[in-house]
């Protein structure tokens, strides 16, 4: 039997249901992209060993019923195996079409640690000194972000361990201190906190991303993972030097940040 990786399935762009001559078909569309003979990129014929290890496994009746009959569990086990994690991709799209226009496509990545690297983690769990930075200016109110942020931000103090430190910073034009630097023990105090933010005012991002700083910096640790997430959804005005030369001198100091664009 063919040792396969990856969804077969996935790899063709077709269902668990599709008919021998829907995999025929599915392939041979596939073949007049991939094949060496009109594509010349190293990496399509690459892709087309998965692509004919795939079709070879799902039109042999007996490899492909062995391979339905097995659990979701163990095909993720056979992928995973030997791995450090696991990458799942979600294209909006199966097929592009040549246009001579700029197209959009999305793509959803889902990142997935396999069950042994999930069991060291919780062996060797490394304390968390977080700090979450959110822009609740006015243009917040737009298309329910500041509500999506709220949840975002309940949901993250929800999965803390009690040993984790946890503060949370509001901003506009100005910061505000939602949740002094603490230990996550009375997390349905903090997540009460949260929903308290309302959004008003213009967008200063130097004003949260200092105060957040500040408030990391209080449990400062090299034995922790300390990080900061700045959620905000537009430009700051005039202070970007400020943010740059901050988030420099947080990385000196062992903190990393993340920025998250929304909307």
């Amino acid at each position: 039997m063919t040792n396969i990786q990856s969804d077969p399935y996935v790899i063709l762009g077709i269902t668990r249901s599709a008919t021998p001559e829907e995999i025929k078909d599915a392939y041979n569309q596939l073949l007049k992209r991939l094949h060496p003979n009109h594509n010349k990129y190293p990496a399509a014929a690459q892709q087309m060993q998965a692509i004919n290890d795939a079709y070879n496994l799902l039109m042999d009746p007996v490899h492909r019923r062995r391979y339905d009959d097995k659990s979701p569990a163990q095909q993720q086990e056979q992928q995973e195996k030997g791995a450090y994690f696991h990458m799942r991709l979600t294209p909006s799209k199966r097929t592009i079409i040549p246009l001579p226009e700029t197209q959009v496509i999305y793509v959803l990545v889902d990142v997935i640690a396999p069950q042994e690297g999930l069991k060291l983690m919780e062996e060797h769990h490394t304390p968390l000194n977080l700090t979450l930075i959110i822009d609740h200016s006015k243009s917040m109110e737009d298309e329910g972000r500041m509500n999506k942020v709220k949840a975002a931000a309940q949901t993250i103090i929800t999965e803390l361990a009690p040993d984790d430190i946890i503060s949370v910073v509001a901003f506009n034009d100005r910061a505000t201190v939602i949740v002094p630097a603490q230990r996550a023990e009375d997390k349905m105090a903090l997540r009460a906190r949260v929903s308290m933010i309302q959004p008003r005012g213009g967008t200063e991002i130097f004003q949260g991303l200092n105060a957040g700083y500040q408030q990391n910096r209080q449990f400062l640790d090299p034995q922790k993972a300390n990080h900061i997430i700045l959620l905000t959804d537009g430009r700051t005005f005039g202070d970007e030097q400020s943010c740059i030369e901050l988030a420099q001198k947080a990385a000196t100091e062992g903190i990393s940040i993340s920025a998250m664009g929304l909307g």
